[in-house]
């Protein structure tokens, strides 16, 4: 698996699994920090008080990336389920069904 199908794993026809939602974690957290540096060590020119600071802004980062990730898990792999369900009840027609079917063999029904 390539960086690219972990970043991006729908435009490569794959599920959105545990690896992108870990890679979707750490670029939150380095963003939240980023900016934290940004803010307080930059433009108040006060680098030594976000380096204090560090003990209350890294966790508090974390545990908003991590709520961030899991909402974004979670929702895909609600939606992924509703979308096969949904296409599977509407095979009435060719298209359709072709689109059921190619869904249903990327990821089986439970």
């Amino acid at each position: 698996m390539g960086f690219k199908e972990v970043v991006f794993p729908v435009d490569y026809e794959r599920p959105y699994g545990l690896a992108s939602a870990c890679f979707l974690l750490l670029v939150v957290f380095g963003e939240i920090e980023g900016l934290g540096f940004t803010a307080v060590g930059l433009f108040a020119r006060r680098p030594d008080l976000f380096f204090d600071l560090q003990f209350a802004i890294a966790p508090a980062a974390f545990l908003v990336a991590f709520a961030a990730a899991a909402a974004v898990w979670i929702r895909h792999r609600a939606l992924r389920d509703h979308i096969i369900r949904y296409t599977a009840d509407l095979s009435s027609t060719p298209e359709v069904a072709a689109f059921a079917d190619r869904l249903a063999t990327r990821r089986p029904q439970r």
